[in-house]
């Protein structure tokens, strides 16, 4: 999920060597005209990482490429929980002998049984289940034990945090960057009732919408996934473009409630470019 700045720049020149570049708001206008879109391509970054300001948009802007930041407004200048528990286990020197603590009424128990690669691993899987198991509001108190457990302070952490409100502001008045939505806590939607989808998908709009000053009409799915319900819920909140994680082309007739994405990886300039083939590019 994440790519080298290097890699970032040699995979947009070999974009642009084969195909147009499109913002998001620009593919689904042509959806709606019935424009054919041959060899056309749009980029989408999710979360709102601070260096999608810093490392992304400077990139993007040096290629003349249009792109959209999906941004979780519950992370807002704030550290991301799957990014701190995987450096805290990568990171230790040695792993705690047992850990023990309670989060929102659930018990989380390890202890190590040994000192393998395969140890921090299981560990690092152990966490992920939790939290994905955790309300929104339990997750930070959590993270704060798990640190804590590994007896790391406030400043012997990841880095990795989501952008802050003005950083959002300065992306979004870039000109070639759309701000879209991403939900508040980053909980998938099939996991929530229809009144909890409608709650992230419109406090995550007007809270957007507060910062940079105008709509925001595309969001993408926490996860990639969603319920029956949640592109009707999308459209009546205000959203005109929704993106999943269902690796396709988009092509006419495509709902733009469920418009599929292709994931590219870390991938020097030849096998992105045999990749690029698989997607007739």
């Amino acid at each position: 999920l994440c790519v080298s700045p290097d890699n970032f720049a040699v995979q947009l020149k070999a974009l642009l060597d084969r195909a147009k570049p499109l913002s998001l708001t620009g593919l689904r206008r042509s959806m709606e005209q019935g424009t054919h879109l041959h060899k056309a391509f749009v980029i989408t970054l999710d979360d709102g990482y601070a260096d999608s300001l810093d490392v992304a948009a400077p990139i993007l802007e040096e290629y003349g490429v249009p792109a959209t930041v999906f941004v979780s407004t519950g992370m807002i200048g704030k550290p991301f929980w799957w990014c701190e528990v995987q450096y805290l286990v990568e990171n230790a020197p040695e792993l705690p002998a047992e850990i023990s603590f309670e989060a929102a009424g659930r018990r989380f128990r390890w202890s190590r049984k040994d000192i393998s690669v395969g140890a921090r691993a299981r560990l690092l899987q152990s966490f992920r289940k939790l939290f994905r198991r955790l309300p929104f509001e339990s997750q930070e108190d959590a993270l704060a034990k798990i640190r804590d457990s590994f007896k790391r302070k406030g400043d012997d952490e990841s880095d990795v945090r989501g952008m802050t409100a003005e950083e959002i502001a300065i992306l979004a008045n870039m000109g070639n960057i759309e701000v879209g939505s991403h939900l508040v806590t980053h909980t998938s939607l099939n996991q929530l009732s229809e009144d909890a989808q409608r709650a992230e998908l419109r406090e995550s709009k007007e809270r957007l919408e507060e910062i940079i000053g105008r709509q925001v009409q595309s969001f993408s799915y926490p996860n990639g996934r969603l319920s029956r319900a949640s592109p009707r819920l999308a459209r009546e909140v205000g959203y005109s473009a929704g993106c999943t994680s269902r690796e396709a082309l988009t092509g006419q007739g495509c709902d733009p409630m469920r418009l599929p994405r292709a994931w590219a990886g870390n991938w020097d300039v030849e096998h992105f470019s045999q990749w690029l083939r698989r997607w007739r590019l």
